[in-house]
């Protein structure tokens, strides 16, 4: 399973301080066991660590390892960005190079995706410094994104 990066993101309620396992800048040696679980060794974070995780990230991504929460929403920023499987245009003499005829790549996407894919979550995006409902273009105090993640 790929790690995901992108421009599309799911905001999430910790459930708990244990909720987060482990917070790093870049890769924090995560893994995914034989269960499908996302396993890496537990750390103490800091105030200082998510910081550092947001400011200072490596080069493609950051990573937190969370456990025990509920989706809240889901994040956009343009342009919209997800990693996902493509099919390969791969000619005919050199298809045995390959394993595959696709591979994982970025790839750009439309908000009216996100939106078909998660009908019933509210999406979110900024408009300058608020944060707004992209469907209903309401502006969502930060208090209240947590209160309800279920569009009505």
């Amino acid at each position: 399973m790929r790690h995901s990066t992108g421009t599309v993101g799911v905001i999430i309620d910790l459930q708990c301080p244990a909720s987060l396992h482990a917070v790093s800048p870049e890769d924090a040696g995560s893994y995914e066991d034989e269960y499908g679980v996302r396993r890496v060794t537990d750390q103490e974070i800091s105030q200082a660590d998510l910081v550092r995780s947001l400011t200072e990230r490596g080069s493609r991504y950051n990573e937190w390892v969370v456990r025990n929460y509920v989706v809240r929403g889901i994040f956009v920023a343009e342009p919209l960005e997800v990693w996902r499987s493509a099919q390969l245009a791969i000619p005919l003499d050199a298809s045995h190079l390959f394993a595959s005829n696709s591979t994982d790549m970025p790839q750009s996407i439309d908000v009216a995706e996100v939106l078909d894919a998660f009908p019933n979550v509210r999406v979110l995006t900024f408009d300058g410094k608020t944060l707004v409902d992209v469907r209903t273009k309401e502006p969502i105090s930060h208090a209240n994104l947590y209160l309800s993640s279920i569009v009505e």
